[in-house]
């Protein structure tokens, strides 16, 4: 795997999570919805995920044809920083690295609901069947703070 492919998963991701919110907006039925929002939470955490790994390897000048498990710079080793699916693993790397005020990973979110989702994300969410937060809107906020995350790193590689 190379480190063009994390941008291009954000991306994939991006897409599919518009097209659940178009669905959910016009989705009747109350599971159907539940259904709809708990896979958005999902995408949306692998869309910050990939774009701050992305950014990582940019910013720490892995060479882009080089595999990403051969990263190695600055005490920063794949399988110990990179592999992991917890935002904490990762995201001060690049907050070091790039000088932009991220939301939620810089925690400047005035919604709490949004930041707990932010702080309890994991790549096991896609097997939990209840939601994490009071309010289902959140949901949605929590995607589209994940877009403005990766506009900003993708501006800034």
């Amino acid at each position: 795997m190379l480190l063009d492919d994390y941008k291009r998963a954000a991306i994939k991701h991006q897409h599919t999570c518009h097209i659940l919110c178009q669905q959910y907006k016009i989705t009747k039925g109350k599971a159907d919805k539940k259904h709809l929002l708990l896979n958005l939470y999902y995408l949306s955490g692998y869309i910050i995920e990939c774009s701050i790994k992305f950014g990582i390897y940019v910013h720490y000048a892995h060479h882009r044809t080089k595999d990403i498990k051969t990263l190695n710079v600055s005490g920063i080793t794949y399988d110990r920083h990179i592999k992991h699916h917890r935002f904490a693993r990762y995201k001060d790397y690049l907050t070091l690295k790039i000088n932009a005020d991220l939301p939620l990973v810089s925690k400047k979110s005035s919604n709490s609901d949004v930041m707990k989702l932010f702080n309890e994300w994991d790549a096991n969410v896609r097997y939990e069947n209840k939601m994490k937060c009071k309010h289902e809107s959140s949901i949605i906020n929590f995607f589209e703070e994940s877009v403005k995350i990766s506009n900003q790193i993708f501006n800034n590689c």
